[in-house]
């Protein structure tokens, strides 16, 4: 295709200044032109006001739903991109509160990232939160084993002197520090 071609006029409205003579869309020029659905309530007001808060997190846990079953479907339900959303929807039903739920959900997810990622950010991130959840159910020793197995990974993976090893250190050294005077694990 040796010919020039003309950008499209309306694509080139949207792209940024030096996008618009190719008619290529870039990452940055992408952004303009997704919006939310009128019925919604924008992002910048969801922090807010809590009930457009909560629909917003009702959204993303049907959106993380959905996702997990068709990736299982077409995929496999082994496949990383179960395990990335089952981590997901876990983080986003711990900090609504659904502890139980959330842990079955990590229970899931865990496997799938160790089989599929090995020593990977993302199961060190999803180890994290799994720890911070075992502490928010009083299970100290459970969270002192996730954390260091985070720590493991962000110490091989981005550095032992990285914020995320050192958070974690951090973490297990309170557990431990709780554990010796006989108090309840901190939250």
């Amino acid at each position: 295709m040796g010919g020039s071609r003309e950008p499209c006029p309306t694509r080139a409205s949207r792209c940024r200044s030096g996008d618009a003579a190719s008619g290529v869309l870039t990452p940055t020029s992408r952004r303009t032109r997704l919006r939310s659905p009128p019925s919604s309530t924008p992002l910048s007001t969801a922090g807010r006001n809590p009930r457009a808060k909560a629909q917003h997190r009702r959204e993303a846990e049907g959106l993380y739903r959905h996702a997990i079953s068709v990736f299982a479907r077409r995929l496999g339900k082994a496949h990383f991109e179960v395990g990335f959303n089952l981590g997901q929807l876990a983080a986003l039903l711990q900090s609504e509160g659904r502890l139980a739920e959330a842990s079955r959900l990590y229970m899931r997810a865990l496997p799938i990232q160790e089989r599929v990622l090995g020593r990977h950010p993302q199961l060190a991130t999803t180890l994290w939160n799994f720890a911070a959840l075992r502490v928010a159910q009083a299970r100290p020793s459970e969270a002192s084993a996730a954390y260091r197995k985070a720590r493991a990974i962000y110490g091989v993976t981005v550095g032992k002197s990285h914020p995320d090893t050192l958070a974690c250190a951090e973490r297990i050294a309170v557990l431990a520090q709780a554990r010796r005077a006989g108090d309840r694990a901190p939250r």
